[in-house]
């Protein structure tokens, strides 16, 4: 994350759940805010997302096109 952002300041987050496909966002969009889960959330993954979302943050979730991740969609 950039420095002098606050995670409480209403923002975009990527989450994606490929660290392949988070590598190539990132070099299209290399200033997005983004998390990367790696597969199966963490209970420290989902806390994260409810803390963004309580604050009124707006999250993309960019997955693999496989039942797996649609699942976890």
């Amino acid at each position: 994350m950039s420095k002098g952002k606050s995670l409480s300041r209403k923002h975009s987050y990527w989450v994606v759940e490929n660290s392949g496909v988070c590598a190539s966002l990132l070099n299209h969009i290399p200033n997005a805010l983004m998390i990367c889960t790696n597969d199966p959330f963490t209970l420290a993954t989902l806390l994260l997302i409810d803390f963004l979302v309580a604050e009124g943050n707006i999250l993309f979730y960019v997955v693999d096109f496989d039942s797996e991740a649609l699942g976890m969609a």
